[in-house]
């Protein structure tokens, strides 16, 4: 069959179509697959799957869609690959739709894979109106929205906030330690002791190993020792 026409107000059913061209004013209801180069009118269209160059109807619920060119007021599909512009002037619902260029104004769709697309007031329109109205929207868009090419910025790195850390006295190699940087505020010890050089040395010390997790134990002397018989040539050096 090359060609086939659908006056308004009749009904054709067919298990599978294939054909060249349709023009569809009425119903058409095909089982299986429709496999045509385009397919026009403004009628029903019910099938299986659709399979064309170019599809315009009023009214389309497929199971898969695959076409060059779509412009209709209401689709109905579990899927729709379109290669060019889709345009849906009332509502479109489908669980996927794939279209480099889409114009809709009311949508369910699944998932959505398309380059731009353009969003229409809630209105009942005709297809040709659908067209004019998109090409006004596109045109606004050019002029209003500017997307900045090759624009200079400068990255702003978010630095952690921090509690100051008191710093430790340096010590140079050679460079003996400052043992007033360690000492405790006034009254927290004896004055006496803290006149000691020994004890001014193990503080020292114990400052300086604390941060690297050493500890340090204080005991008692052995009573009845000298405290300088532990040091050989101390009291030579005295």
């Amino acid at each position: 069959m090359k060609n086939l026409y659908i006056p308004k107000g009749k009904t054709l059913h067919y298990e599978a179509l294939a054909c060249r061209n349709i023009v569809n004013d009425g119903v058409l209801i095909v089982e299986n697959s429709i496999q045509a180069r385009h397919i026009s009118g403004k009628g029903v269209l019910d099938a299986g799957s659709i399979a064309c160059r170019s599809l315009s109807a009023a009214d389309i619920d497929a199971a898969h869609i695959t076409t060059g060119k779509l412009a209709a007021e209401r689709v109905c599909a579990s899927e729709v690959r379109v290669s060019g512009a889709a345009v849906v002037s009332c509502c479109l619902e489908a669980a996927y739709v794939e279209t480099p260029r889409l114009t809709v104004a009311l949508s369910q769709i699944g998932e959505l894979r398309a380059q731009e697309v353009v969003n229409l007031s809630d209105r009942r329109r005709s297809i040709p109106g659908a067209l004019l109205a998109g090409f006004f929207r596109r045109l606004w868009m050019s002029l209003t929205v500017r997307v900045p090419v090759d624009a200079e910025y400068v990255p702003i790195e978010d630095t952690p906030e921090s509690a100051p850390e008191t710093p430790e006295p340096a010590l140079g190699n050679g460079d003996a330690p400052d043992f007033e940087a360690f000492a405790p505020p006034p009254g927290a010890l004896n004055a006496d002791l803290w006149d000691d050089f020994e004890f001014k040395r193990l503080a020292a010390l114990y400052r300086l190993l604390k941060p690297s997790g050493y500890a340090l134990r204080l005991a008692p002397f052995p009573a009845g020792e000298d405290i300088h018989a532990a040091e050989p040539g101390f009291r030579d050096a005295a």
